[in-house]
């Protein structure tokens, strides 16, 4: 006897389960409104979205012609210090001749 008091089951004191509602047919939600005042305000935050990456672009842009030149000026700058080295190294060899 003292074994059955001490068994789980699925009854519990003062749970109701829910009633049966069968007139109501079951409605399907959709998680986006069709509503316009939804769809102006998601073209809004569309526009501002394509705004901002233009913005981004457009810096990207800035900054890729800035490295493009410096990579440029270190290009000329490594050239123009080869061919001192190189001036260098030939009179050098003439003068060891």
């Amino acid at each position: 006897m003292a074994e059955q008091r001490n068994m789980w089951n699925w009854e519990v004191a003062g749970f109701e389960p829910r009633p049966v509602e069968a007139e109501q047919p079951i409605v399907r939600r959709y998680s986006i409104s069709t509503t316009r005042e939804n769809s102006e305000f998601s073209k809004q935050a569309l526009a501002s979205k394509v705004h901002r990456l233009k913005d981004k672009i457009k810096l990207a842009k800035e900054d890729y012609l800035e490295l493009r030149q410096e990579a440029s000026d270190l290009q000329e700058y490594s050239n123009a210090k080869l061919d001192r080295v190189t001036r260098y190294l030939g009179v050098l060899a003439e003068k060891n001749s």
